[in-house]
């Protein structure tokens, strides 16, 4: 429930590989980065998803185990993956999982983003030193410029947290 914390200068791949799979009971099937897990059980089969949290303070890694009956909060997991996972009849993993679809669907159906695409936000974005804007250029990513070309970021989870849209071309700034 907590977090492991273990001095090292391995990867987090690694290290959380070696912590799901301590004990021979557990297999990984496939990873995406350090994050996105697919186990199985070695004596049933049952394969589950594993979302893993890590953190690194200095020479301290800091892992936390999710599996998907605990309802992570994270719903990037691969999609592909849903369909190779056990049945189950847990409340927690089924409505996990149906963010993980809704997720997904939502990031399809978003516009395309290039650099230099003026994004305009529905309510304007407070960042930390009080200053607000309604319009970003884009970047990449999680980057942009503000009006004033103030290079800023926003959560990597943007896309999603926000309504937004890509300012027509011809479109008057706003501030």
């Amino acid at each position: 429930m907590g977090w492991t914390g273990t001095y090292t200068r391995e990867d987090a791949v690694t290290v959380v590989r070696q912590e799901i799979e301590s004990g021979g009971q557990c297999r990984v099937l496939a990873n995406r980065g350090a994050k996105w897990w697919l186990v199985e059980v070695v004596k049933t089969g049952e394969r589950f998803a594993l979302v893993a949290l890590v953190r690194r303070r200095g020479p301290e890694l800091l892992t936390k185990l999710v599996e998907e009956n605990m309802g992570p909060h994270e719903c990037g997991y691969p999609l592909a993956w849903l369909d190779r996972l056990s049945p189950t009849d847990n409340e927690y993993a089924l409505a996990w999982r149906e963010r993980v679809r809704q997720y997904h669907a939502e990031k399809k159906s978003q516009p395309s983003l290039k650099p230099g695409d003026r994004v305009v936000f529905e309510e304007p974005i407070e960042f930390t030193n009080g200053v607000k804007y309604q319009e970003l250029v884009y970047r990449g990513k999680y980057k942009f410029f503000t009006p004033t070309m103030i290079s800023v970021r926003l959560t990597r989870d943007w896309k999603t947290r926000y309504n937004w849209r890509i300012a027509p071309t011809d479109a008057v700034k706003v501030g």
